[in-house]
């Protein structure tokens, strides 16, 4: 069965270069655009201006060109884990992404991915219509998270669109070819939005009070690298919620652009983003990015 896994591991990263149309990486960069999520006491801040940014690119303060609400259309793709522990729950979870869909726009576009043995591109990115075919989940066997991640990662993104994946697993991986550093690595070079839930059932919520909850801060670290976040949410109606979440986050963030000036173009470049007005902020945006 490994051999399986490391074959589906093996053809679903394939497909996902593919699907990056021709590059997957970002081999040179000029324009530089990042989603800011900008919160005060847990709430999103409206209003704000350019003139109330700070950015820096290695250090490096930048003149950020443009600065707009999150009105981007967005490119969703959807990856659940369909592992044995969730055999039971097919039905249910089809119901639950007929409901959360109804968050998107008529020019957003929705892709699904499911991962157990293997990564499964159920349907690509396309508008949502009558025909989409969320009665073909199928539940059974290993957990390939760390594939997953790695292939929802692996987009170019798209002029004018967010690329936003956001990924719902119970986070025990069991039959990945790639590691969780592997798929880290790929976080830092994308350009994709990431948040993570990960889904605990009444009987974990139970066996943590005994054992302790799990460490998530690896994960942690890979979503919050893309400007993402990480949530622990019980598994009754967690995709509605989750998308719901997820999608008012983005609506109520900012779309920030600017032309790297002052900084070699190579190499890595770690961006900090702050808010140059009196209070706390809580900022999320992408660390950084290679240039080339």
């Amino acid at each position: 069965m490994r051999v399986i896994a490391v074959i589906a591991a093996a053809g679903w990263l394939a497909w996902a270069s593919a699907a990056g149309q021709q590059q997957p990486f970002r081999a040179g960069v000029d324009v530089v655009t990042l989603e800011v999520a900008v919160l005060q006491e847990d709430k999103p801040i409206a209003g704000l201006t350019s003139r109330d940014f700070v950015v820096t690119d290695n250090g490096v303060r930048q003149s950020v060109e443009a600065v707009s609400t999150a009105s981007l259309p967005v490119d969703l793709t959807v990856a659940l884990d369909t592992s044995g522990s969730m055999e039971e729950s097919t039905e249910p979870l089809a119901n639950q992404l007929r409901t959360a869909v109804r968050g998107l726009r008529p020019d957003d576009r929705l892709g699904l991915v499911t991962f157990a043995w293997g990564v499964h591109e159920l349907f690509p990115l396309q508008p949502i219509g009558p025909d989409v075919p969320f009665d073909e989940i199928k539940a059974g066997g290993g957990t390939s998270l760390n594939d997953a991640l790695s292939g929802v990662l692996m987009h170019a993104r798209p002029a004018g669109r967010i690329d936003l994946a956001v990924l719902f697993t119970d986070a025990v991986d069991t039959t990945s070819a790639t590691t969780l550093a592997g798929a880290a690595e790929i976080a830092r070079r994308s350009d994709v939005l990431l948040h993570v839930y990960i889904v605990r059932t009444p009987a974990d919520v139970e066996v943590d009070s005994v054992l302790g909850r799990p460490d998530y801060h690896q994960l942690i670290d890979l979503a919050t690298s893309t400007g993402g976040k990480l949530d622990v949410v019980l598994a009754d109606n967690h995709i509605v919620n989750g998308l719901g979440r997820t999608l008012a986050d983005l609506r109520t963030s900012y779309t920030l652009r600017f032309t790297a000036t002052g900084v070699a173009r190579a190499g890595w470049h770690a961006l900090g983003v702050t808010i140059d007005k009196p209070g706390t902020f809580v900022v999320r945006a992408r660390k950084g990015y290679f240039g080339g």
